[in-house]
């Protein structure tokens, strides 16, 4: 790697980035969904072909699933709206 090419977002590994497709599709927007366990609980999914993210468990029922903000970096879709977890 150059210098300078890095996580800059210049150079070919930062056009490699830009060019990527959506990482994180959909996030589900259930209510009861924004606040994630203090258990372990899965997040990640698979949903229409795509990666999807639900804060509190995918493996529970109800999800209400929303396309995330395509040009979101995935932290964003993560954080935007997970509060503290319950006890």
């Amino acid at each position: 790697m150059v210098a300078g090419q890095g996580d800059t977002g210049t150079g070919r590994r930062g056009e490699f980035m830009k060019n990527m497709p959506t990482l994180i599709r959909y996030r589900c927007s259930n209510p009861a969904h924004q606040r994630s366990t203090k258990t372990l609980s899965d997040t990640m999914t698979i949903h229409e072909g795509s990666w999807a993210y639900c804060p509190y468990n995918v493996r529970v029922a109800d999800h209400l699933w929303a396309v995330a903000n395509a040009d979101a970096p995935v932290m964003h879709v993560r954080t935007l709206s997970d509060p503290p977890a319950l006890g």
